[in-house]
């Protein structure tokens, strides 16, 4: 068995399709996008036609779709514009919760929600701080760790009723579940490339009224203004076919990918004592099952998975050297023993049910070691 690659939430694997659209553009189509001649119009023409298959994914028109580098810049670049307290929750990513905390003027009120064991905010409690005043809702749409999806239809019609701004990373949710930003009333949204088998270097600040969108970068007026720099053609590129591909095939992976996942996570269950489903009961993407094992460590658990070949993780990729427990399993079940003892497994719809049975048989073995 080839090594088993079950942490999808960090990041993808390029399709051979996208890999096709972007090698032109390393090579023979290697004009900058702002230059005035064919080369340079050839780019040009590529990166509206991304900015087309992109919006598109999401329910958007090409003018509400800004490019930057990444998930977090546009997570920054949307937060920073921010104006009026903030509200998000205590399982957001590190994107987030550190942009809220430091991107906000000093005299900005920041106001953390709790959530249930599910890893879910009530809405009561929501209207109740919207009620205060002029306020910025920032909430993923389905969490990195658990899976789990946000009631965001509601939680978007909570915000117009109150005239707040809800600002939504759909980082994970992105190509997993059908998006659509022309039925709800969501100000902007993020989302990533890499996330969803396109290229690294490439992610998305969606907006709703474009005119509303400060500049993150001066300089030659790139991004109609709002992001100077010249544009990564070839990841945006990428990022375009990959999410293109999302949106054909959206049904046809998340059925795949769902039932493997289903088959993992229950025959787990079944055949390892003292195990538990974060997030279990409520509504989660089909690809992601996050589950503790009682009186095992995750990371060493993690270790000797990757030893058998078999790549899992405990969290967010972003805090995996700093060792500690997971702040979305902490906030979920309160404590830190739990959260110590929990591990990710994200499936893509290019796994395969052997690579299941693969890792099925390395968790028993693992956990009958460690334990």
């Amino acid at each position: 068995m080839q090594p088993v690659y079950f942490d999808n939430n960090s990041t993808t694997r390029l399709e051979p399709e996208t890999l096709e659209a972007i090698q032109p553009f390393l090579t023979q189509h290697f004009g900058n996008p702002s230059s005035s001649h064919c080369f340079g119009s050839v780019a040009a023409q590529a990166l509206a036609f991304a900015r087309r298959e992109v919006g598109a994914l999401v329910g958007a028109t090409p003018d509400q779709v800004f490019f930057c580098a990444s998930a977090t810049e546009a997570i920054n670049w949307a937060v920073r514009g921010c104006r009026t307290r903030i509200v998000t929750s205590e399982v957001e990513h590190a994107a987030t919760l550190n942009a809220c905390a430091h991107g906000r003027d000093s005299q900005q009120q920041l106001i953390t929600l709790a959530v249930d064991h599910h890893g879910l905010i009530s809405l009561e409690m929501l209207e109740e701080e919207l009620r205060k005043g002029e306020s910025t809702v920032a909430l993923l749409w389905a969490n990195n760790e658990t899976g789990v999806i946000c009631p965001i239809p509601e939680i978007a019609a909570a915000c117009q009723r109150h005239g707040a701004y809800l600002h939504v990373d759909a980082v994970q949710a992105a190509g997993k579940i059908a998006i659509d930003l022309s039925q709800l009333p969501i100000d902007s949204l993020v989302i990533s490339s890499h996330k969803l088998f396109g290229p690294k270097g490439a992610g998305a600040l969606i907006v709703r009224d474009p005119a509303r969108v400060e500049p993150l970068l001066w300089g030659g007026g790139q991004e109609r203004g709002r992001r100077s720099g010249t544009e990564n053609v070839p990841a945006i590129v990428g990022f375009g076919s990959a999410c293109a591909r999302a949106a054909l095939f959206l049904d046809e992976r998340a059925r795949h990918v769902g039932a493997l996942r289903d088959h993992l996570e229950s025959e787990v269950l079944r055949r390892v004592s003292g195990t538990w489903v974060n997030g279990d009961g409520t509504h989660r993407l089909p690809n992601t099952s996050n589950i503790g094992f009682d009186g095992v460590e995750a990371e060493a658990l993690v270790g000797m998975l990757d030893a058998r070949g078999v790549a899992v993780s405990t969290g967010s990729a972003c805090h995996s050297s700093t060792h500690e427990p997971s702040h979305v399993i902490r906030a979920m079940t309160r404590s830190h023993r739990k959260a110590n003892e929990s591990v990710r497994f994200s499936l893509s719809h290019q796994n395969t049910q052997d690579e299941v049975e693969y890792v099925l048989e390395a968790v028993c073995s693992v956990i009958a070691e460690l334990r």
